[in-house]
């Protein structure tokens, strides 16, 4: 497969999804479940290149924000408070942990929008200030309006039909087939006939994307680094 990569742009698009994005996701989703600090790490130096070349500027300065800080700046009270609070479990069930972004759009802002959703406004809910401690107690008040059921129990369903199927559809369209392509197809999913879309080729901006991402912190590091630790230069003084 290495070899066909250097030779047809669309195996190599598929053999980084298979080999390197496929498993970072997945590596990323598993560490915040099982509060595994250093695994998230990892995965945070990895996504750096990829936010850099999609122009992700919220997850990039995150991403290097992160870095610095577990690298360079802090590195032993940030690690520590890092896998301490890096994800949370609401009831202590082992590889269940919700990332602190998740915990904070499931105690409190889903809670809320449903409320204000029956009973008021938005507007006239920015006016309440709740901590967290107030809004739990104010949720088994009124549970029925706030539409929980502690009773409902969810269910991942099995993946094996969806790996078929991607693997049927990858041989049907030659996806790791050297053909010497220069330029990889857009296939829209979502439309039933998918060879209206065989003129349309995936953008540049979304291939090539570690060169590319590497070459973007090189030339851009400083810059980032100063906006985001803003210090005044003593050198001179």
């Amino acid at each position: 497969m290495q070899e066909s990569a250097m030779n047809d742009v669309v195996v190599a698009y598929h053999k980084d999804f298979i080999i390197k994005f496929g498993p970072l996701l997945m590596a990323f989703h598993d560490s915040v479940r099982q509060g595994n600090a250093k695994i998230c790490e990892a995965c945070w130096l990895t996504s750096l290149i990829m936010f850099c070349a999609l122009n992700k500027k919220n997850y990039k300065d995150e991403a290097v924000s992160h870095i610095a800080n577990f690298t360079a700046l802090w590195r032993e009270p940030i690690r520590e408070m890092f896998r301490r609070n890096m994800s949370i479990s609401i009831k202590g069930r082992q590889g269940h942990n919700l990332a602190l972004d998740e915990f904070v759009e499931t105690v409190m802002v889903r809670p809320l929008k449903m409320f204000s959703k029956h009973h008021t406004t938005l507007n006239m809910m920015k006016k309440i200030n709740l901590n967290i401690e107030l809004l739990t107690r104010i949720k088994e008040l009124f549970k029925k309006e706030y539409g929980v059921h502690t009773k409902l129990t969810s269910t991942v369903a099995d993946a094996t039909p969806d790996t078929v199927k991607i693997a049927w559809f990858g041989v049907q369209y030659d996806w790791f087939k050297d053909q010497g392509r220069e330029a990889i197809p857009f296939l829209d999913h979502n439309k039933k006939d998918i060879s209206s879309h065989a003129s349309k080729v995936v953008p540049k901006e979304c291939t090539e994307v570690e060169s590319r991402g590497r070459s973007y912190i090189v030339n851009n590091i400083k810059e980032i680094l100063c906006r985001l630790f803003p210090h005044e230069d003593m050198s001179d003084k």
